[in-house]
């Protein structure tokens, strides 16, 4: 959306063009999730074109980015060894490589966290005004990427804690490094704040303290589980050597590190949105150094040379990486990209043609995106069961159907009209809503309206489903008016009724 925006720059209220494409393309949550990650997307849609490899490709140079990162603030606090180490392991863990395979915010904001959170440990080493301002853009360009990143604010506090810089409280540079943050971030949040208000339920939405209780025992329990026992007892003896044992200048660096991982749980916890193992890859970075801080002091106790001491790191992140690498075919669905050809060829001669998608989050979102990446757009109006058929919140809880019987479903589709319609049976029973019943009784058994175009294999979650996805076509017979166009008045009341 913001890719077809900035062709459009000038021409257009960015909220018209917002609200247009949303009624095409329905699987746009800007408020959801600030822009920051939107906009970043479109440029590198720029550069190297729209298509599912090019963002996915993005995501990669993001990790990499962030792997190279470690790797530098590695080799400068401990070795170069320890620094490919801990840079190495990162874009093994699976936690990594299954946010790798997501086009999500988790791999940029964790980026822009580790830059800010260094950031401000260089500030109070130079003190100087612009050091403090450059945290704050980065601080500002990470909060406007997922709101995780309000998590900063304790990074200033932390660092002056475990350093003892109590007098830079009383700094004017200090709170230079809030401005942009104060100018930027806090209306964005200010404006936005009902937006977001379905994601944020957590377990039950009226007991906080009851989310608290389970985030705090699963979220510890969950970097663990990816990093192992081995990198989590390397940790902790890096914990100990570089905040508590030793000091100096360098322990800015560390502090500042270890305040990412306490403001990544601190918020994590607080904050009652989902319990979910990707939040935690915000803090790996940090982890990681710690364990390479660990590895490097149990090194140093041997009598070994470089060499020796070289083939002892490498030998360790081989065996660490056997045990934990695992490229999460799990996380695998494909076969969509099928689905949607169907759906645009059908229809290609009309000018913008609804079709029904009824699916689950996963079959609509992969034929969404299939569908917009390849649509001349805006052509087609994609209409989601979850959102036309049904009202339910964020989370897929409280469902409502909109139409109980055959007749009123019928008359729905000849008033929109719809042109084509996608039933998945592939979704897992827990979605299975009564409208998808409905649906396909409908189209099964009114073959004088609805044909049968084809079935379709797909693999959701790694798994084959064969022919589980039929795709039907609305007939019309030779001779007979072209279509009345689709009643987008009618698309966007529905949209809205909720």
């Amino acid at each position: 959306m913001v890719f077809d925006f900035l062709g459009h720059i000038g021409s257009v209220r960015p909220v018209d063009f917002a609200q247009s494409f949303y009624l095409h393309y329905p699987k746009v949550a800007i408020g959801n999730w600030p822009p920051m990650f939107y906009a970043t997307l479109a440029i590198w849609f720029l550069m190297f074109g729209v298509s599912r490899v090019s963002a996915l490709t993005f995501i990669a140079v993001v990790a990499a980015a962030t792997a190279t990162v470690i790797y530098s603030v590695g080799r400068r606090l401990l070795s170069p060894f320890a620094g490919l180490f801990a840079a190495t392991l990162y874009v093994a863990l699976p936690l990594v490589q299954e946010s790798s395979a997501r086009i999500m915010t988790e791999h940029l904001v964790t980026l822009l966290i580790l830059l800010s959170a260094l950031q401000f440990a260089r500030f109070v080493e130079t003190r100087k005004a612009l050091d403090a301002l450059v945290f704050g853009v980065v601080a500002t360009a990470a909060i406007l990427t997922r709101g995780s990143a309000w998590s900063l604010l304790l990074v200033p506090p932390v660092v002056i804690a475990f350093t003892c810089n109590w007098r830079l409280l009383l700094s004017w540079q200090l709170w230079v490094g809030g401005l942009p943050v104060i100018l930027l971030c806090v209306p964005w949040y200010v404006l936005t704040r009902d937006m977001s208000k379905g994601a944020m339920v957590g377990i039950d939405p009226n007991a906080h303290m009851s989310f608290f209780m389970d985030a705090i025992v699963a979220f510890p329990i969950f970097v663990v589980q990816a990093v192992g026992l081995i990198l989590s007892a390397l940790a902790a003896i890096g914990l100990w050597i570089t905040l508590v044992v030793h000091g100096g200048k360098r322990s800015t660096y560390w502090a500042a590190l270890a305040a990412i991982m306490i403001g990544i749980l601190f918020i994590q916890t607080v904050v009652p949105a989902s319990i979910e193992p990707r939040f935690m890859v915000q803090l790996l970075p940090s982890f990681l150094l710690f364990s390479a801080a660990g590895g490097q002091w149990l090194i140093g106790k041997l009598p070994l040379n470089n060499e020796a001491g070289f083939v002892l790191w490498l030998g360790t992140a081989a065996v660490i990486t056997f045990m934990i690498f695992d490229i999460p075919d799990h996380m695998r669905n494909s076969g969509y990209e099928r689905v949607s050809s169907a759906l645009v060829t059908s229809t290609q001669n009309l000018t913008n043609p609804a079709v029904l998608l009824a699916s689950d989050s996963i079959g609509e979102g992969s034929v969404i995106a299939a569908i917009a990446a390849t649509d001349n757009r805006p052509r087609m109006v994609v209409l989601r069961g979850s959102k036309i058929l049904i009202s339910e919140d964020w989370l897929g809880r409280n469902p409502r159907d909109h139409f109980g019987s055959l007749d009123e479903l019928r008359k729905f589709l000849d008033s929109i009209p719809v042109e084509a319609v996608m039933v998945d049976e592939a979704i897992n029973p827990q979605w299975h809503r009564a409208y998808h019943k409905l649906l396909a009784q409908l189209l099964h058994t009114d073959t004088r309206t609805w044909s049968l175009e084809g079935t379709y294999e797909v693999i959701r979650n790694g798994k084959t489903k064969p022919d589980s996805v039929s795709v039907f076509i609305r007939q019309r017979s030779p001779g007979s008016p072209p279509p009345y166009a689709t009643d987008m008045r009618l698309v966007s009341k529905l949209m809205q009724r909720d």
